[in-house]
């Protein structure tokens, strides 16, 4: 559904390629804030082919097996001042004809 908000949440997905927030349909946009996204089987935040814009904001994305963020062909987000560190392969991850806007980033270390 267009406009989801997840707000104020601690999110967990077990599994070998759990993701905590998984957000899907071509224009769909959608909200992350104030989250805490770790220890997910896959990764924090998933986004789906031409999703978007999805705002990710003043959350913490950490520990999680693939990327904190991570973007398929046409996705686009804006990330600001999250915490994303500690994950297995990148901070963000992004496919090809991704547009990321990153703003106020507050540390994007340890991942890969």
């Amino acid at each position: 559904a267009d406009g989801v908000e997840v707000d104020a949440c601690t999110l967990h997905a077990a599994g070998r390629n759990g993701c905590g927030v998984v957000v899907t349909g071509a224009g769909v946009r959608s909200r992350v804030s104030a989250c805490t996204i770790s220890e997910c089987g896959g990764g924090g935040v998933l986004l789906a082919y031409g999703v978007g814009p999805v705002e990710i904001a003043y959350s913490t994305l950490r520990g999680n097996a693939w990327s904190g963020v991570g973007a398929f062909s046409g996705a686009s987000a804006v990330i600001q001042a999250c915490d994303i560190r500690d994950n297995c392969m990148y901070a963000v991850g992004v496919a090809r004809d991704v547009h990321v806007t990153m703003r106020d980033q507050a540390g994007l270390e340890k991942n890969g």
